[in-house]
């Protein structure tokens, strides 16, 4: 029974594209026979006209609208696929108060990243305007400030910006009273400038090591 139901199956796709492949057959030969028409056309109005005549300069300009339609019948191909958009952003790595950290760059409200443009930042989400929609990120370090099993929350670079003992970049994040902080916030001006001047001086090795540190978290997060 089963292998009847997959020869039924294997049958109805191989009948599927065979369809497919004769409708786009067709379509190949339209437009070629549409091509070959203007040339007879164009060869004709060539034979009655004088080429020297008033109708000179329209059969010329007819002749060149013949050879760019030839040219891009030869560049176009029915059988690709035109790739999906991308977005812009794949990931927002943290927020630092009314900032947020997108590559290596700090962001604002209004700031673009190509053709995206940032509407928002809270203190746990970003949203991100693209391609007539709105989308929202949260920080890949955005965790809880003391939840069960004492997870750690955000995290920035330790007052050094550079690797530990065990040779990758530390990042730490702690209140200015104690307690971790979120999003950034409870942290002064002062604070917040040193944290993006500690990131500026970070090498680009210690800035991808700290990017997969805190995508390993996320998902260590993810999966309790």
């Amino acid at each position: 029974m089963k292998i009847e139901m997959v020869k039924d199956k294997t049958q109805s796709l191989t009948k599927i594209l065979l369809a497919v492949a004769v409708l786009l057959g067709a379509l190949v030969f339209l437009k070629i026979a549409g091509f070959f028409v203007s040339s007879s056309k164009a060869k004709m109005i060539a034979v009655q006209t004088d080429p020297n005549g008033a109708g000179g300069g329209d059969l010329s300009k007819l002749l060149a609208e013949t050879k760019a339609s030839a040219e891009q019948l030869k560049k176009k191909n029915l059988f690709v696929l035109t790739p999906p958009k991308q977005h812009p952003v794949t990931e927002v790595l943290g927020i630092l108060g009314n900032e947020a950290l997108i590559g290596d760059k700090w962001y604002k409200v209004g700031d673009s990243v190509a053709d995206a443009k940032i509407v928002a930042i809270g203190p746990t989400k970003v949203r991100i305007a693209w391609d007539g929609q709105e989308k929202e990120f949260s920080p890949i370090s955005a965790g809880g400030s003391g939840g069960p099993g004492g997870r750690p929350g955000p995290q920035r670079p330790s007052a050094s910006g550079r690797p530990g003992p065990g040779g990758s970049a530390k990042m730490v994040v702690t209140g200015s009273r104690g307690g971790a902080v979120r999003g950034g916030q409870g942290l002064s001006a002062e604070e917040r400038e040193q944290i993006r001047q500690r990131w500026s001086s970070m090498s680009d090795d210690e800035r991808q090591r700290y990017r997969d540190e805190m995508r390993q978290k996320a998902g260590g997060r993810d999966r309790q």
